[in-house]
């Protein structure tokens, strides 16, 4: 079949006969041009593989030694030493729970440490 040439008015018309073919469809006098039960019976079933998929992590994480209350403690302790006082981790020794390198700041293994407040 020959395409017709691109004009103006052939532009226009294929305009109109869109809108008038997503009228019909819209109001149920024309079925739609894909499958939607096909469509709809592959999104669930993608949903459902993916609900899965989540699901067995979640649990296997919940049962992980590392998703422990110490460890999220121990994390939260990394950002600085006023979080890790909060906590109250500080001050901690190296290989302790809350001990981070960043927060040694004279390198002596121990973080967190008080230091003396200077009187001006």
């Amino acid at each position: 079949m020959a395409r017709k040439p691109i004009t103006l008015e052939n532009y226009h018309r294929q305009g109109r006969e869109a809108a008038a073919r997503r009228n019909r469809t819209s109001l149920g006098l024309a079925k739609t041009r894909f499958a939607l039960p096909a469509l709809n019976s592959y999104l669930a079933s993608r949903w459902i593989a993916w609900g899965l998929m989540v699901g067995t992590l979640l649990g296997l994480a919940s049962t992980s030694p590392w998703a422990s209350t110490s460890a999220v403690l121990h994390a939260l302790a990394r950002r600085n030493c006023a979080s890790a006082s909060e906590l109250g981790l500080a001050p901690a020794r190296r290989g302790e729970l809350g001990y981070w390198e960043s927060n040694d700041r004279d390198g002596d293994g121990i973080a967190c440490e008080a230091w003396p407040r200077r009187h001006h």
